[in-house]
């Protein structure tokens, strides 16, 4: 399990909740939301146009940096594939980038 938050902190869990293991997410900004598809690939999203993308259930992520949109709250799986993020300035359709593979 991945938990998020303020200053770009990122925590996996394992051996249910004994041990803690910090995640390096590349940057300060606060992470507002996050999706875990089922092939395991983690989508985190957060302030100044932050979105982190995972292939290995959240073990490390790659920054994908969205500079037109601020606030960047949540993200989901769009039926076409790609995916949908959802921030201050409205939905966008992401279908390529560095690290999200649909």
């Amino acid at each position: 399990m991945t938990f998020f938050g303020l200053r770009g902190n990122i925590f996996r869990y394992q051996e249910k909740g004994k041990t803690w293991e910090k995640v390096h997410s590349k940057t300060e900004s606060s992470l507002l939301g996050g999706t875990v598809f089922d092939n395991g690939s983690v989508v985190l999203t957060g302030n100044g146009g932050v979105i982190l993308f995972s292939e290995d259930n959240g073990k490390t992520f790659n920054i994908h940096k969205i500079e037109e949109q601020k606030g960047m709250l949540d993200a989901i799986q769009s039926p076409e594939g790609g995916l949908l993020v959802f921030g201050e300035k409205g939905v966008l359709k992401i279908d390529n980038a560095e690290g999200y593979s649909p």
